[in-house]
């Protein structure tokens, strides 16, 4: 069985510490920390700090016509390794401009080179991206010209080291334990909530303004990021189990007034509710905490938080619930009810 592809961000470091990257190339993807990243990498390799002013261009992609672009590509570097030209947001790579993209894409077909050893680098940066590509389209082109990275966003470990190291740079230590609730109640392993490295990096510099000592404690970690959504909801479901409705409708009053999607509430509702049942099965047939996270791959303070709202229902009450969540959501999806008075009376009856 093959393993899972390498992250982007790995496969980047590799090919510039190895010169292996293409004369053109595609940084993309949800994670915008990481594309802006990368590209500063790449521009801190290939062009030289000193003549910066001419051997690194920027362009607006929704601006820039192609004469620019390819003007921009078409002049060596004056001292630098490589001249870099960076084209952000370009239509062209998301198909949504036609006229003379045919001149575009004959130019970026020409800058192939197995060796990788052309004088400019052109790099298109965009957010996140169809993943249907037709062939002789921009997007493909450079895929088969150059390469494609796209960043995602990180894995769990990824993850952690990501904020491990940032913390380090502060000089400021944070358990494995704060780790995992940062990632947890910030949201950022949950599809349904939007929060991404840049929310991540600007919490982790609170935690650093904030602390007084040497150690981010959980404290620390609670406070800063008390009005991310998922934090609200999984104090909201805790409220819920442990009988305290009025709680429960006060948080999710909260998050409706500050302008939280009531789908994402549900979603994230909905995502806690399954992983309580998964862990309250598994429970009942035996299973130790660390096979459960293993095997549901959740990070341990995550699958105990569950738990202790797990183990206050039955295992038949929490199929209820979440049958009564899937109902919602046909119910806001339908128009019965909007958000506000469907989300109300699922706590009301969960």
């Amino acid at each position: 069985m093959p393993g899972a592809k390498e992250h982007s961000f790995k496969e980047i470091v590799k090919d510039i510490k190895e010169d292996r990257v293409p004369n053109v190339i595609l940084l993309c993807g949800e994670e915008g920390f990481l594309v802006s990243w990368a590209a500063k990498k790449l521009t801190e390799r290939y062009v030289d700090e000193s003549v910066k002013v001419l051997d690194l261009t920027l362009l607006d992609g929704e601006k820039a016509s192609v004469a620019e672009i390819t003007e921009a590509a078409g002049t060596p570097p004056v001292m630098s390794e490589k001249k870099v030209v960076i084209v952000e947001n370009c239509p062209y790579v998301r198909g949504k401009a036609q006229g003379d993209v045919k001149e575009l894409i004959e130019y970026v077909e020409d800058m192939r080179s197995p060796q990788q050893d052309g004088p400019v680098l052109l790099i298109f940066t965009e957010g996140r991206i169809d993943d249907k590509r037709k062939n002789g389209d921009l997007l493909s082109v450079i895929e088969d010209s150059g390469k494609v990275y796209d960043f995602g966003p990180l894995s769990h470990k990824d993850a952690q080291r990501f904020i491990v190291k940032r913390f380090e740079r502060a000089v400021k230590k944070i358990s494995s334990k704060a780790v995992d609730m940062l990632i947890t109640e910030s949201g950022y392993d949950n599809k349904n909530v939007d929060y991404d490295l840049f929310n991540l990096e600007n919490d982790i510099k609170k935690m650093v303004a904030l602390s007084d000592g040497e150690e981010i404690t959980n404290s620390d970690v609670l406070e800063c990021i008390s009005d991310n959504p998922e934090h609200a909801v999984f104090q909201m479901l805790s409220a819920v189990s442990a009988g305290d409705k009025s709680k429960a409708m006060k948080l999710l009053h909260g998050l409706m007034d500050s302008g939280e999607n009531g789908y994402k509430i549900l979603g994230i509702i909905v995502s806690q509710t399954e992983l309580m049942l998964e862990l309250k099965e598994m429970k009942k047939d035996g299973m130790t905490m660390s096979s459960m996270t293993r095997l549901l791959k959740v990070n341990s303070y995550r699958a105990e938080k569950a738990m202790r709202s797990a183990d206050r229902y039955e295992v038949g009450e929490l199929k209820d619930m979440l049958a009564l969540a899937l109902e919602t959501d046909d119910r806001i999806k339908s128009g019965a009810l909007n958000e506000k008075m469907a989300l109300e009376m699922l706590i009301g009856m969960m």
